[in-house]
């Protein structure tokens, strides 16, 4: 969890981003933002942002730079600079404050400054980061996110594949307003600007060397978890007509009021709240042993327990409809 000064830290620099495009007096922006992505021939992809950040006349002391999430194996090699200078991790000015997961979050430290323009590079190294298929990659890498702080100005993304790669069709960005260039050993996308509602998404289909190229762990779960949806999908369907079909044999069983019957019908209201707390607790607890054993299939496997709740609830109302008869 961030620290909660680092929020603020975000809060306030958010309230200080303006449009790059036509920013105001006081304001800070993006002015240019280049991104070079090498693939390595084992699949990993090395990464380097240089972002071009003009300060507008409100002294700023931190810039915050969240990197996307993205398909890969785990990052390492992280390396922050400000204007070429390296900012080790820690406190105060000069440093940096990393947190590493699917994506990056981090947070550069200095002295305050106005009306002047500071350089921060990012890079880094993710592993496994190609979708592997046969003799095909396929890399798809987010630069940026929609719904970020700031607008960037001019954007160059460019992507470089091994010597030996062939691409396989035209590279892309998945977004509308880039200017895409096929080279022969990669791709080149430019845009004068891009808005902070706007992410940007570059992807490449080349050959590979299956020798050196592992399918990675990420997609292995990803499929797996394909695979078995059908199967955890139709067990939460049963679960819930099973339920469902207790009740409906209650209400055929107990459909006409009699006078001898009204006692059983109260009882009957008794045990199913009863069965309804038994049958929710057991939902909690195969939803807790699912998220800890399951997680890599994705929400699949929940569905199971969170059908099991649900019929934990139509239990109690069904419990409470037969108490009051």
């Amino acid at each position: 969890m961030r620290r909660f000064g680092g929020r603020v830290t975000l809060f306030l620099l958010t309230l200080l981003a303006g449009g790059a495009c036509a920013p105001g007096a006081g304001e800070a922006g993006i002015d240019r933002l280049d991104v070079s992505v090498v693939v390595g021939r084992d699949g990993s992809v090395r990464v380097d942002e240089s972002l071009v950040v003009r300060i507008g006349d409100t002294p700023v002391s931190t810039f915050h730079r969240f990197v996307p999430e993205q398909p890969h194996d785990g990052l390492r090699d992280i390396g922050a600079f400000i204007d070429d200078v390296a900012t080790p991790p820690g406190a105060g000015p000069g440093t940096i404050d990393v947190a590493p997961e699917r994506g990056i979050d981090v947070r550069w430290t200095f002295p305050p400054v106005s009306n002047t323009t500071r350089t921060f590079r990012l890079t880094y190294l993710a592993g496994d980061a190609v979708h592997v298929s046969g003799i095909r990659g396929r890399l798809s890498w987010r630069i940026l996110s929609a719904g970020r702080g700031m607008d960037a100005g001019a954007v160059r993304i460019s992507v470089t594949l091994p010597d030996e790669a062939v691409l396989l069709g035209d590279p892309w960005v998945e977004e509308a307003g880039w200017e895409v260039a096929r080279r022969a050993n990669g791709m080149t996308a430019s845009a004068p600007a891009v808005t902070r509602g706007r992410a940007a998404t570059a992807g490449i289909e080349f050959t590979i060397d299956t020798a050196t190229m592992r399918t990675p762990r990420w997609q292995y779960e990803l499929e797996r978890a394909e695979e078995f949806a059908p199967a955890f999908l139709s067990a939460a369907i049963f679960v819930v007509v099973v339920g469902l079909g207790i009740l409906a044999m209650i209400r055929l069983k107990y459909s006409r009021k009699s006078p001898g019957s009204v006692g059983e019908r109260q009882a009957v209201g008794r045990d199913l709240r009863r069965s309804a707390w038994a049958v929710l607790t057991l939902g909690a607890a195969g939803w807790a042993t699912v998220h800890l054993t399951l997680a890599s299939f994705g929400i699949w496997p929940s569905l199971v327990p969170m059908a099991v709740m649900f019929v934990g609830v139509l239990f109690l109302w069904g419990g409470a409809r037969w108490s009051r008869s």
